[in-house]
């Protein structure tokens, strides 16, 4: 939503730009033209797009669809844009006339308690098998647990997240970034492929212990406008800095995050210079 130019009627303009995290093409696109729009300034970026299926399904590229649109897409946007919302905030400094600063982007990405639940046995598969990736686990069908992808799908999101923001170059501090829990929702339809009698019953509790898409959408409102710069690196919850997971925060877990960061950027490879880009400051 762009702000309007002048006059007090004016109203905001709206636009709508798709993306879609199964094609690392349209990512690399929407970056672009992030990038290239004339005169645009983004404020703040809730990188939210999630999906929670409950069959084995491939996106185009050949990763399954859980791990590439909750993790591998979301982690190329993220990279992607990081370096843009810099680069916007840095020219909107240096252009400001009137002696008020803009404020740092935010770039709020959205994440889930459920991480903490996750299994991830892929990673002790690929371990004791030669030459396979935890990716090449993740992608095959029969090792496939519809019930801890989602969770899984959530950890690595996690663990890419607290290596992101351990790679940022010391001389980046022109933003935020900070990973978001909405909570457990109703009405988001994130488990629409869920059905018959099972999909009912998870459909009751939800409503039961859940809450409405209203309450955990003001959380990503919270971590992207509210949030200042005390929320830089850190996990929210409830609209409130919480605790990491505790495999996150495990030397377990900082194992894991650099394993996947290395498989993660093998799979990028074609796409986008990782770690190029990661150690560029945006001017």
């Amino acid at each position: 939503m762009k702000e309007p130019v002048r006059g007090d009627k004016a109203q905001p303009q709206v636009e709508v730009w798709a993306v879609d995290l199964t094609d690392y093409t349209s990512i690399t696109d929407f970056a672009s033209r992030v990038r290239d729009t004339p005169n645009l300034h983004v404020n703040f970026a809730i990188l939210n797009a999630g999906v929670a299926r409950f069959g084995f399904e491939k996106s185009p590229n050949g990763n399954e669809i859980t791990i590439q649109t909750n993790w591998l897409g979301t982690a190329l946007l993220a990279i992607a844009l990081r370096l843009i919302l810099e680069a916007q905030y840095t020219r909107a400094k240096r252009s400001t006339t009137n002696g008020r600063s803009p404020l740092p982007p935010v770039l709020s990405i959205v994440g889930s308690e459920v991480a903490q639940w996750a299994v991830f046995k892929e990673r002790k598969i690929a371990a004791s098998s030669p030459h396979t990736s935890v990716i090449d686990v993740l992608n095959d069908k029969k090792k496939f647990n519809p019930g801890d992808r989602y969770y899984t799908s959530k950890l690595l999101l996690a663990l890419f997240f607290r290596e992101f923001v351990q790679r940022l170059p010391s001389a980046s501090n022109n933003g935020v970034v900070n990973l978001v829990n909405p909570g457990f929702c109703y009405g988001s339809e994130l488990h629409r492929t869920l059905s018959g009698p099972l999909g009912s019953i998870f459909g009751g509790m939800k409503r039961a212990i859940g809450r409405p898409t209203e309450v955990g959408a003001r959380t990503l409102v919270h971590g992207a406008v509210v949030a200042g710069k005390e929320t830089h690196g850190c996990y929210l919850s409830d609209e409130k800095v919480a605790p990491w997971m505790d495999f996150v925060v495990s030397q377990k877990g900082e194992q894991a995050a650099h394993e996947m960061w290395r498989e993660m950027s093998e799979e990028l490879r074609d796409v986008i210079d990782v770690d190029g880009v990661m150690g560029q400051v945006g001017a």
